[in-house]
């Protein structure tokens, strides 16, 4: 139970970084593009980098939150583990 939690927290957390990408900087400057467009759609996070998201300005539980990219997963299998995530 303990382990569906956190898989579905770690989802929320993972799209609240997605549409907070206006306030995502990045670590890793290595593949030379700005900060500014990075972690978009068009521009996404490579598997290693690490993105920070500043919840210092929020309202609720302030906060500053580190997630490094390790894995990708797409399509069924994405959508099998939200699922399970769920139940």
């Amino acid at each position: 139970m303990k382990k569906k939690i956190a898989m579905v927290l770690s989802i929320i957390l993972l799209l609240l970084c997605v549409a907070c990408a206006d306030d995502v900087e990045n670590n890793n400057s290595n593949n030379g593009s700005t900060t500014s467009n990075l972690g978009t759609r068009s521009n996404p996070y490579n598997i290693g980098d690490t993105a920070t998201f500043n919840g210092m300005n929020t309202i609720f539980d302030q906060f500053i939150l580190e997630l490094t990219m390790i894995n990708v997963i797409r399509g069924d299998e994405a959508w099998q583990k939200v699922y399970e995530g769920w139940e």
